[in-house]
């Protein structure tokens, strides 16, 4: 992946699917929500970036498709 716009949307996206794979997500306390994230690693194993999971449901929602360019 070429740049940290592309990087990130997908650490979004697993972030999302784990959020609706888990049924008690959103009876964990902020706290515990916060112990969940999507680090991305480097060749060198080295952490690039850090995605955290709270808060990710509102965050760089992807847009709907135009319906009119359908």
């Amino acid at each position: 992946m070429a740049d940290t716009d592309e990087v990130r949307g997908v650490a979004l996206r697993i972030a999302r699917a784990f959020i609706e794979a888990v049924p008690y997500w959103k009876t964990l306390t902020p706290d515990q929500q916060n112990d969940f994230v999507v680090e991305i690693v480097d060749e060198a194993d080295q952490t690039v970036l850090t995605v955290p999971f709270r808060g990710v449901e509102d965050a760089g929602k992807p847009e709907a498709p135009d319906e009119q360019g359908l």
